[in-house]
């Protein structure tokens, strides 16, 4: 039997439990089939294990739901993901998480984010320079301050934050092509030339619960991107994760690191320590999106690349990034480190990144949909 999440009960455990234990709540993720994941098929079973395996681990008293398919996606192309947003302002997020804190690690992270209501970060603009943006204000002739005072949250982890009541809609969708040769039984391990179908399916819903960054919206607005031009200081284009992300130039300034390339990487202090790195960007950057862990790290199942054969697992790294965006514990910590990735996985997108748009930050949050695939 192989183990997609394994405990470690020593002093490695870094930093987690301040008040810990079951709560008599849980995660629960409720699945739609949108065609080939019918009641009885190895497709839904994949999914049901892959969204169990979030389920125990996390227990926060919330419902998230997803469009599941597993259908003929066109050749080459392995599968699509998508996740619904939410607008917050930045002021609401630091409130929730701040609220939310129950492990060490929240301590430290809420001690640690930007004070007041505005971000102060780096970035690149839309013609390829490095900048500082810390615009501030509100209303009429403080449009270039919206990115800086909004965040674009999946909302999944809006939910987690308590900042969105259950509204009985979708929170995002994957769909696997059936094409291609899938395991969907890694208790033998994964077979060579097939991949591990509950593991991806487990990265892409792990998408969906938030672990996404606006730094691939940056990366589609210059250079290579397919917007270049695109101005995005009157758009709401972070994450929470976003708020973790940080290089050696942003810390020496006391501020955050969201521009494409560089060396960024996850901390909860300021910058201070780095926990694991990030990837930098699909078109600009270092080839993979930058909502995903640096490549070829094994720095756990939200790194950007898995090959055949290899069998995926939730990492100590992965489940401590999800604590401090306000998903909350039943377990213990873990460290599993996989074999090196040779495929793209899902990730928010590439084909459907061209078909990505822009909203304007309103004073009420706005729903949109970022729908993705890879080829």
């Amino acid at each position: 039997m192989f183990v997609r999440i394994k405990l470690i009960v020593t002093g490695l455990l870094v930093s987690f439990i301040l008040a810990f234990g079951s709560t008599g709540f849980a995660l629960t993720i409720e699945l739609t089939d949108t065609g080939g994941v019918e009641v009885g098929t190895n497709a839904r079973s994949g999914f049901e294990e892959a969204a169990a395996l979030w389920e125990s681990v996390f227990v926060d008293p919330v419902t998230v739901r997803l469009d599941v398919g597993f259908q003929s996606l066109g050749s080459g192309i392995l599968g699509s993901t998508g996740s619904e947003k939410v607008g917050a302002f930045y002021s609401d997020i630091g409130n929730a998480l701040n609220a939310d804190q129950t492990t060490v690690d929240d301590l430290t992270a809420v001690t640690n984010l930007q004070a007041g209501d505005f971000l102060d970060f780096l970035t690149t603009n839309e013609f390829g320079n490095s900048e500082r943006d810390n615009d501030t204000g509100f209303g009429i002739g403080n449009e270039n301050a919206a990115n800086n005072r909004s965040l674009d949250v999946n909302r999944a982890n809006a939910k987690a934050l308590g900042l969105l009541s259950d509204d009985g809609a979708t929170d995002g969708s994957i769909t696997f092509s059936n094409s291609f040769s899938w395991d969907f039984d890694s208790n033998d391990g994964i077979s060579g030339g097939a991949f591990d179908f509950v593991g991806i399916a487990a990265h892409e819903i792990g998408h969906a619960l938030g672990f996404v960054s606006g730094v691939d919206t940056v990366d589609l607005t210059f250079g290579s991107g397919p917007f270049s031009g695109v101005n995005l200081d009157v758009f709401r284009v972070f994450s929470v994760l976003d708020l973790y992300r940080y290089s050696a130039a942003s810390t020496a300034l006391g501020i955050l690191d969201l521009s494409v390339g560089g060396n960024p990487y996850f901390s909860i202090d300021k910058g201070l320590t780095n926990l694991g790195a990030f990837s930098t960007g699909r078109f600009n950057g270092d080839g993979r999106q930058a909502s995903h862990w640096k490549d070829n790290r094994g720095l756990g199942i939200m790194d950007p690349t898995a090959g055949t054969g290899e069998f995926l697992q939730i990492s100590g790294l992965d489940l401590r990034a999800f604590d401090v965006m306000g998903w909350d514990f039943s377990i213990g910590t873990a460290e599993i480190i996989p074999e090196p990735a040779t495929l793209w996985l899902l990730g928010i997108g590439l084909a459907g990144l061209w078909g990505i748009y822009f909203r304007k930050r309103s004073k009420s949050p706005e729903t949109r949909g970022n729908h993705s695939g890879i080829s």
